[in-house]
């Protein structure tokens, strides 16, 4: 997939040895996880992030409001249009590819989300055609987990996922993300799992967590 023009808002330095490409989730746009580059960084890590928009498009579950969102929701369910998943994912890895093109190993190139951008991101982690560092969803679920074992590819097969849900989530039930962490470690992927006393939202304790497993997986070169 050739990459449409997008926005997409970078920290890190030009050097760069290391790529970590989060999602957003629905109705907001990079800068919503924009803090995240300067608390997960390591000192003295050369860490590049990206954060993409997703395309503005009106939106049902909005009322038909304009908005930005990887894919409109269905109003009874987490999916959507497969069109417009297909082509979120598409997205995604093309986002990967154009770090490997600026000279990042696909091994150190994380690709994650929040919400719905996590759930985007899985899915593109899970069908990956290159080995990629791992996954992060947070406040997420895995799409369509049922049949997750069709979309899974062997470059990221046993590759490692970090989840961090609330358990007072009111528009993710903590039991729906914690469904698709059991199929993922069914398929044989080391899952982090952290279930916190939060609603659909990102705390410290959670960006701690996550920072702990960044650099188990990425140390720093």
């Amino acid at each position: 997939m050739t990459l449409p023009d997008l926005n997409l808002l970078e920290a890190g330095p030009a050097d760069a040895d290391t790529a970590l490409i989060l999602l957003h989730g629905f109705g907001a746009d990079g800068r919503d996880l924009g803090p995240l580059a300067e608390l997960l960084t390591p000192s003295e890590a050369r860490w590049r992030f990206i954060f993409p928009d997703a395309p503005e498009r009106p939106l049902r579950a909005a009322g038909g409001m304009t908005l930005r969102a990887w894919y409109d929701l269905d109003p009874d369910g987490f999916g959507g249009p497969a069109e417009e998943i297909a082509t979120a994912e598409a997205l995604a890895l093309a986002l990967v590819q154009r770090e490997r093109e600026r000279g990042i190993a696909a091994e150190r190139i994380v690709l994650g989300g929040f919400s719905q951008g996590g759930m985007i991101a899985l899915n593109a982690f899970l069908s990956a055609p290159h080995t990629l560092a791992g996954a992060i969803g947070l406040s997420t679920c895995l799409l369509d987990h049922e049949r997750a074992a069709e979309r899974c590819g062997l470059a990221n097969a046993g590759g490692a996922i970090f989840l961090a849900h609330g358990t007072a989530d009111p528009m993710i039930p903590v039991g729906r993300a914690a469904a698709g962490r059991s199929e993922l470690e069914r398929l044989g992927y080391a899952v982090q799992w952290h279930s916190l006393p939060m609603g659909h939202e990102i705390r410290q304790e959670e960006i701690l967590a996550l920072g702990h497993w960044l650099r188990s997986r990425l140390g720093s070169q």
